[in-house]
């Protein structure tokens, strides 16, 4: 653990993932992981005869940063660099892995099942649809803004760029329900 918070980029991973920074993590992520719960089990020696536990939940880590984040982005690429860091650290340490299972040792690498990859297709999928949306969208109100733009700037606009004023026009608001202007409209925008 001491090797790895040497690492700089290694702070990404060190608290609890704030979902204020990560909308719906926790939705997607079930299983979360991360470095101080890891210390916390240090110490309260969870992984005195699990070692391959200690391994686990360290690569814990990793998968959820794989299954929440897109590949080829940069946390993405940072967890997969920390990751080959910490599969040589373990083989390097390797001397004081206890082996559980004669067919496996702590440290071969835990890779992403073939349904946590599914997810990330399918979640990849969703939010490259959900960036198309977005961008036709914002096409869309850059020409509503330039529209609305090109009207406040039209001198014939004055009486419609602000809200009406009740003193100047005495029972508009009991005829008009919906009251609009340009600056209303802009302000939306």
């Amino acid at each position: 653990i001491n090797e790895l918070k040497k690492n700089p980029d290694m702070e990404l991973f060190l608290y609890p993932v704030d979902e204020s920074a990560a909308p719906g993590y926790y939705d997607i992520i079930t299983d979360p992981m991360d470095l101080s719960k890891i210390e916390a089990s240090l110490k309260s020696d969870v992984y005195t005869d699990n070692v391959r536990q200690f391994i686990l939940d360290v690569n814990q880590i990793w998968e959820n940063c794989y299954l929440y984040n897109l590949p080829k982005s940069d946390i993405y690429l940072t967890a997969q660099r920390l990751s080959n860091e910490f599969n040589a650290l373990v083989t390097k340490y390797n001397e004081f892995v206890v082996e559980e299972d004669e067919s496996k040792t702590q440290s071969e690498p835990v890779t992403i099942t073939t349904d946590k990859k599914r997810k990330v297709e399918v979640l990849e999928e969703k939010i490259e649809k959900i960036d198309r949306k977005v961008e036709k969208k914002d096409k869309t109100l850059v020409k509503f803004e330039s529209i609305i733009d090109d009207i406040i700037n039209d001198p014939r606009s004055i009486p419609f760029r602000t809200p009406v004023n009740p003193d100047e026009a005495p029972g508009y608001f009991q005829i008009i329900k919906n009251p609009m202007d340009l600056s209303t409209i802009s302000n939306y925008l």
